[in-house]
């Protein structure tokens, strides 16, 4: 049997986003400063994309997997990667790698939390489903 995904995968690295737009610690708080930190956030996934390449092919359905890589004594519940990736996948959709991020575009595959206390990082895999 044949797999529908493609053979190839899409990675993608961001740093871990700042502690005021991570999902439990958004309580409260005025609009313009967590914008800001937002927007910072945004040009910086920008940046990460742009150096690590952008296909000529804009994917219309895709598998994403998500995987957080946490340091020492940071903590995640698995259900946060969804919040976690919201923007760097925005600017994956902004630069033309995806069509969209809507549910009938992307399939949620594995969502892991793993440590590396040197290097923190969130990884996108991205896997173009061809049927």
């Amino acid at each position: 049997m044949t797999s529908p995904e493609s053979e190839a995968a899409l990675t993608y690295t961001f740093p871990l986003p700042p502690d005021e737009l991570r999902t439990n610690r958004r309580m409260g708080g005025h609009w313009g400063p967590l914008n800001k930190v937002k927007n910072a956030y945004k040009m910086v996934c920008q940046m990460a994309i742009r150096e690590q390449g952008i296909p000529h092919d804009t994917i219309r359905r895709c598998t994403v997997t998500l995987t957080a890589y946490l340091g020492k004594r940071q903590r995640c519940d698995p259900f946060d990667l969804g919040g976690w990736s919201k923007v760097p996948l925005d600017m994956l959709v902004k630069l033309g790698v995806l069509t969209d991020d809507q549910a009938s575009c992307i399939l949620l595959g594995i969502v892991r939390v793993d440590r590396d206390w040197d290097d923190t990082r969130l990884v996108i895999e991205v896997r173009e489903v061809l049927s």
